[in-house]
């Protein structure tokens, strides 16, 4: 059996002036993903987008593989919109699987994540743990996925950073804990 911790970056600067995927870490993100170093597997995956990159190179000492599959939404350029009109259109997202509300629906971001998870398998060269770090609402749609439900209760409660224990045997996946960092 693998282990697979699952890691929602830490916390974020928003920028209106420039696309999420490029958003920084804050001082105090930075802090809480390097005190989660060495309580996770160093062998680390991430998203390519900068903040999960930030997150990911603060807990190893390993060179961090980027892939692609992990990036939260594939629309590169997202209108600046209030706090509100986020927890709408996010609410909006999780409650229609096939509704693209940023580039992706749920249900083909939730697949995505899912064949990057294939993906790094056969990376792992006989590995029994790795993390992944990824975003909030890429996460919560394969969770959701994966326990038949939309993701957006879980999506509700987490935290920057949060991190999920992922038990995995052959192609079958089940979540084994949840931790929640402020």
């Amino acid at each position: 059996m693998r282990e697979i911790y699952l890691v929602r970056h830490a916390e974020t600067m928003p920028d209106p002036e420039r696309p999420p995927a490029s958003w920084q870490l804050t001082e105090a993100g930075r802090t809480v993903a390097a005190s989660l170093k060495g309580l996770l597997p160093e062998l680390v995956f991430s998203s390519p987008e900068a903040k999960a990159m930030q997150t990911a190179r603060q807990l190893t000492h390993l060179q961090v593989t980027a892939v692609e599959e992990f990036r939260e939404h594939r629309a590169e350029k997202v209108a600046w919109i209030s706090s509100d009109d986020f927890a709408i259109s996010v609410e909006r997202y999780f409650s229609d699987r096939e509704n693209r509300v940023w580039g992706d629906s749920h249900a083909e971001t939730a697949a995505r994540f899912r064949a990057g998870l294939s993906q790094i398998a056969s990376q792992l060269d006989g590995a029994t743990q790795c993390t992944v770090v990824s975003h909030g609402r890429i996460l919560c749609s394969f969770l959701g996925n994966l326990s038949g439900t939309s993701g957006y209760d879980l999506w509700k409660l987490l935290t920057m950073p949060t991190v999920i224990k992922l038990a995995v045997a052959d192609e079958t996946m089940r979540i084994e804990a949840i931790s929640y960092f402020h």
